[in-house]
């Protein structure tokens, strides 16, 4: 009796095999569709820094988000006057409110008012694991907060975004056209062209999988406030040709400052003077 296979059980193994892989990647394909906002957002709870370790007098604020009664943790950091401009501040993915206390430093020197807010699941803000949509709402409590409650006129906001918070910052601005300015640092032109960076995305039709899109390139067609873009040109996770697409498409005053030997997170710090100038410019020139 013979022991060798039949050449007939080829095929079926092969189909087999291929079935199993398509099966895979199918599942590989579902869950980069129902968690990408897992890879997106990396929310850390420790506030490692604080305004008040750069002599800065400052108030915590909570804002009630949605119907379940969750909140979002803030800092107000008032100027000396209060008829100064204010300064809303959206960080980016991977920090939380803490990142905006050497920021905000460097901006109440300026005689800016600061408020910085952290989205749903960041440090101390109550709430479900944060997405795209979510992030827009709870920026849009941060503005309802300093208008609303504050009573501080549209043109005396200016929206401030960094890296991520760039793209929720550009979204915010399209929804007020009367804030009085934007500025947008070490920002990108869109997710899907930030995700095709990566050479594992060459497996999976990552357009139509997406659905954390954050279109700003599409979007900066629509502001009508005066821009400032900031980026550094050793910035090697966000190229700042980026921030040069996210200018031509701009209509509106725009400006755009580019830093050399600056990365993504120490634009300010090697810009030093000149970054705090260009910033001061933008808002002198807006209070004329």
């Amino acid at each position: 009796m013979s022991l060798t296979k039949s050449p007939r059980s080829l095929p079926r193994r092969i189909g087999m095999l291929a079935l199993g892989l398509g099966l895979l990647y199918g599942l590989a394909c579902l869950l980069l569709y129902k968690f990408q906002n897992r890879v997106l957002f990396v929310p850390t709870q420790k506030i490692e820094d604080t305004p008040a370790n750069y002599g800065l007098t400052y108030k915590e604020a909570w804002l009630p988000i949605g119907n379940k009664g969750n909140r979002i943790y803030a800092w107000w950091i008032p100027a000396e006057s209060k008829t100064a401009p204010t300064v809303l501040y959206c960080h980016g993915n991977g920090h939380n409110v803490g990142e905006a206390s050497e920021l905000a430093s460097r901006f109440h020197k300026l005689g800016l008012s600061v408020f910085a807010f952290d989205y749903r699941g960041y440090g101390k803000s109550e709430g479900e694991f944060p997405s795209e949509t979510a992030v827009y709402a709870d920026a849009e409590r941060a503005w309802d907060y300093l208008v609303q409650d504050q009573k501080i006129p549209p043109k005396k906001i200016v929206i401030y975004g960094h890296s991520l918070g760039g793209a929720i910052a550009i979204d915010l601005a399209t929804h007020h056209p009367d804030v009085g300015g934007l500025i947008v640092q070490s920002s990108f032109s869109n997710a899907l062209e930030m995700a095709k960076r990566n050479w594992w995305t060459a497996i999976f039709p990552v357009d139509a999988l997406l659905n954390q899109r954050f279109e700003s390139l599409r979007k900066v067609s629509q502001l009508q406030m005066p821009v400032l873009y900031l980026h550094g040109t050793a910035d090697k996770l966000i190229p700042f040709e980026m921030s040069q697409r996210l200018f031509a498409q701009t209509r509106s005053s725009k400006q755009i400052k580019l830093f050399p030997g600056a990365g993504h997170n120490d634009l300010s710090e090697v810009g030093g003077a000149v970054y705090t100038q260009t910033v001061k410019d933008f808002v002198t020139r807006l209070e004329q």
